[in-house]
């Protein structure tokens, strides 16, 4: 072989070791987004089962809600405090729990989900900030999260009581809105769900909620 040729097959194999090397690590990158793909989905997942225990919990609780009570539900004024925010929420400045105003229906929003749902009695436990045992809620999701659901109860948008200045309940039919949401253990969120349904105190069934995929008060969900 001559030496030019030599040269050439030289240059050739570096090529193909560079050819070889760029499809290794793109690859490598592939694999790599596919993995945080996968666990992201898993933590959405866990968020979701979070959001549909908390829901469950809310439809006890209402159930055994008296119809002349829900008036007292919806205008009761939250007092929750705790350390671990909702830091899930669309307004970063507040955290405290506010009922649509009269409007469009963009104003059903997660800024505006209603007030807290109590455990018992009005003025009882809120039913806030409630954790999940990880494992009871998704068990692929590695270790170092936490999950977590909160309730609240607001107003159907159909009422006559929300457009004409009174308070609370009219016709016997609430929303109760659930969600859950995932986090680090230094409590940043990961992954946020958000259920709502319309509950009917006269146990009559109801269609699915009009917020249905509309907005994120209604169903919905995010990854963050």
């Amino acid at each position: 072989m001559r030496r030019s040729e030599r040269g050439v097959a030289l240059i050739t194999v570096i090529l193909m070791l560079l050819v070889l090397t760029v499809l290794g690590i793109a690859a490598a990158l592939l694999m790599t987004q596919e993995d945080r793909t996968s666990a992201r989905q898993e933590m959405f997942k866990a968020a979701l089962y979070a959001a549909e225990v908390g829901l469950r919990t809310g439809e006890r609780v209402l159930t055994l809600t008296p119809a002349a009570a829900l008036s007292a539900i919806l205008t009761y004024p939250s007092n929750f405090s705790s350390p671990f925010e909702e830091e899930w929420q669309d307004s970063p400045s507040t955290h405290a729990p506010l009922h649509p105003p009269c409007g469009p229906a963009s104003n059903w929003n997660t800024v505006n989900l209603g007030t807290y749902l109590t455990q018992g009695a009005v003025g009882g436990t809120e039913i806030a900030n409630v954790e999940v045992p990880i494992a009871a809620v998704a068990g692929t999701v590695e270790t170092g999260k936490r999950a977590f659901y909160s309730l609240y109860v607001r107003n159907n948008p159909e009422d006559i009581a929300v457009c004409t200045g009174g308070t609370g309940d009219t016709d016997g039919i609430v929303r109760l809105v659930a969600v859950g949401w995932v986090t680090n253990m230094d409590g940043v969120p990961l992954a946020v769900k958000v259920l709502e349904e319309e509950f009917n105190s006269a146990g009559i069934s109801q269609a699915p909620s009009a917020q249905k995929q509309v907005n994120q008060g209604g169903t919905g969900q995010g990854i963050l």
